[in-house]
């Protein structure tokens, strides 16, 4: 009978650290102020990982897969960084 109550322990513990790391840790929110903002730093983002790494030339990314231009501002949703004026960067 004392097997019973070990395994719906284990039971219980393995079903807590999957909540946890599934809902807790993944989910965390990194404090975004205190990263360094340096135009010549590539810097990973925090939510995601990096796939690839384009030139951008006068505000405007080639697309790898279709070819195509596609205006930054259109992927960030933001404007081009005031303090870099030619639009040009990766």
């Amino acid at each position: 009978m004392l097997w019973v109550f070990i395994f719906a322990a284990l039971i219980l513990l393995t079903l807590g650290y999957i909540w946890f790391t599934r809902k807790i840790w993944f989910f965390r929110d990194p404090n975004h102020s205190k990263t360094p903002q340096d135009i010549g730093v590539i810097r990973a983002p925090v939510y995601g990982r990096i796939v690839y790494i384009n030139r951008i030339q006068n505000g405007i990314v080639i697309s790898d897969k279709k070819g195509e231009s596609i205006p930054i501002t259109d992927i960030t949703k933001d404007d081009w960084p005031k303090e870099s004026t030619s639009g040009d960067g990766w």
